[in-house]
């Protein structure tokens, strides 16, 4: 067996190992098939029933030492693991927000600016200063270019397009709840087509706090507003639905 499965060929191969070992399938050996499926497409099989068979085995050993008892076979435990994952995963799926939480990470990048890009040299005031702060931002030092940036906001207001970098190194720290309020003001801000982007990172925003249907709407909006990010909200809105 190859180390890393897919879906597919993991179940493939269980049903060879229970051909092998029974011949036929009964109903059991079915439901147990289905609920193996459920493993993680990335998840080690090999290292996933060595473990399950070392577990196994430590419980027939405790089981052979009661007075009286018989022991039960392995595959009969392996079979009632299979149906629990059956069972269990499923609705386990559909409660957690996994996906939501992979498609993020996925889409997801800083909001690239021209202020660092500005030559420093004979610069003072404003321009200095956000330079500062995007030069912490560029290197990914989220925390504290968040900081300086709350400053800037407050003393260049007329530098619009700062609430959008500020709602950025919140998503990049994965706080999507403070960045949600700064998006949607930005929604109102066509500077420097700050309500265009707003809108991609708005939709991230929503996705992070699993509000698929706000996520989505988002998405449509960019979609049918032609906006710059089209394409990638095309692909997100496919992978949503």
């Amino acid at each position: 067996m190859s180390k890393r499965l897919s879906r597919e060929d993991f179940i493939r191969h269980q049903r060879q190992k229970l051909q092998g070992e029974q011949g036929r399938f009964d109903e059991l050996d079915m439901k147990a098939l289905e609920g193996l499926q459920y493993l993680d497409e990335n998840q080690d099989a090999e290292e996933v029933l060595t473990r399950l068979d070392g577990r196994f085995r430590d419980q027939i050993v405790k089981t052979t030492r009661l007075p009286g008892s018989r022991i039960i076979s392995l595959h009969r435990f392996v079979r009632a693991a299979a149906i629990a994952l059956l069972i269990i995963i499923p609705s386990f799926l559909l409660l957690r927000p996994t996906s939501n939480a992979r498609l993020f990470t996925a889409y997801f990048d800083i909001a690239p600016n021209t202020y660092y890009q500005i030559s420093r040299s004979g610069q003072g005031g404003a321009l200095m200063e956000i330079s500062q702060a995007f030069a912490a931002y560029e290197m990914k030092h989220y925390s504290k270019a968040g900081d300086q940036l709350d400053d800037l906001i407050r003393k260049y207001p007329e530098k619009q397009d700062l609430v959008l970098y500020r709602a950025v190194t919140y998503l990049a720290q994965n706080q999507s709840t403070p960045a949600i309020p700064l998006l949607q003001k930005s929604l109102q801000i066509t500077y420097r087509d700050v309500n265009q982007r707003a809108s991609w990172y708005l939709a991230l925003a929503y996705l992070k706090e699993s509000n698929t249907e706000a996520a989505s709407e988002q998405l449509m909006s960019i979609i049918d507003n032609d906006w710059s990010m089209k394409s990638e909200a095309e692909k997100l809105l496919k992978e949503l639905n």
